[in-house]
């Protein structure tokens, strides 16, 4: 008086990104004298259509049709059962559509009276779309002081730890762990947390060394297993060495008249290791204390240490480089009024 029980192996409740094969089981569940499982039929449903049902004709470009379709699946004869339906051409393009959701439904009848079991179903995404991520620490070409925390951010729906960082200096790569280096190129996992964006976050332990150049990407894959298809690579260099700064005027122990010492000026040249290091637009700031009176000068007038917070006026100088397209030396000076 009832049909057999049928439940859905595949697909899972998830994102795909390829489907060839719907399969299950399908078991006759009479108490006494229980027959065959007779024949299993499925409906796909696209729910981003609404009411489109496919007809089973995956050959043709159009094979979804308004009303609800059973097309007859692989298997039957026996108490339990494998059943199974298989795309064989075109499907990719014909049947399924990139970022829509759909409803796999199977049902089974008996052998002896052709008694209709209950559908199972299932629900799914497609999804062809490759994920995209990016390291935010780095601006491309940057000289950056060592840091421990590689960053960035990564699709939505980037799998659990499924963004790869690929560190490169000379022709050797990181794997991940200590200052450890390989010829091969390693994708060492980082840890994936939060959402819109989502962020990723890998811990290096290594050894920087100063003025050395690197290249880093990322890569991700997604829940459907779609991987990042074009890694953005950024460049950077490691600078820990402090720039080097000289005071032309004034000289020091030399008397000047004040209306002869109204611009404090030098130079500043920056190294990253031995080779030539980068300057920000502006970086030479200026200090004067006056000695006799320990008085600092801010903002035109001369002030007491406990009327700056205790914090040194470090007043910004006017700068010129060398050679903007190098950026590693140039001219500051600070105009005096008073």
């Amino acid at each position: 008086s009832q049909g057999p029980q049928t439940t859905i192996w595949y697909p899972p409740a998830t994102k795909l990104k390829s489907l060839t094969t719907i399969s299950g089981t399908a078991k006759e569940t009479e108490a006494n004298n229980p027959g065959k499982v007779n024949n299993v039929k499925i409906a796909i449903k696209d729910l981003t259509l609404g009411a489109s049902y496919f007809n089973g004709v995956y050959s043709s470009s159009n094979c979804w049709v308004a009303s609800e379709q059973w097309i007859d699946a692989n298997g039957g004869g026996a108490l339990t059962i494998i059943w199974d339906y298989s795309f064989a051409v075109n499907y990719e393009t014909n049947v399924w559509t990139d970022g829509h959701d759909y409803t796999v439904y199977a049902k089974s009848w008996d052998q002896t009276t052709l008694n209709e079991g209950a559908a199972a179903n299932v629900t799914f995404s497609y999804d062809k779309t490759a994920p995209i991520s990016s390291t935010t620490f780095f601006t491309d070409g940057k000289f950056i002081q060592p840091f421990t925390t590689i960053s960035g951010t990564c699709s939505d729906d980037t799998k659990t730890d499924g963004v790869g960082i690929s560190l490169k200096k000379d022709a050797v790569y990181w794997t991940g762990s200590g200052d450890n280096w390989l010829s091969a190129e390693q994708w060492p996992p980082a840890a994936t947390s939060g959402s819109a964006p989502k962020i990723f976050t890998k811990n290096f332990d290594g050894a920087w060394i100063d003025g050395k150049f690197y290249y880093i990407k990322s890569c991700s894959t997604d829940t459907a297993y779609n991987v990042e298809t074009a890694p953005l690579q950024k460049s950077f260099t490691i600078d820990s060495t402090t720039p080097t700064l000289t005071t032309i005027k004034p000289v020091a122990d030399k008397y000047y008249q004040k209306t002869n010492l109204t611009t404090i000026s030098g130079t500043s040249v920056d190294l990253s290791g031995t080779n030539p290091g980068k300057f920000n637009n502006n970086p030479a700031r200026v200090c004067i204390k006056n000695i006799s009176t320990s008085r600092y000068w801010e903002n035109n007038t001369w002030k007491l240490w406990a009327d700056l917070s205790n914090q040194p006026p470090w007043q910004a100088a006017t700068w010129t480089f060398y050679d903007v397209a190098v950026a590693t030396a140039g001219y500051w000076n600070y105009q005096v009024a008073e």
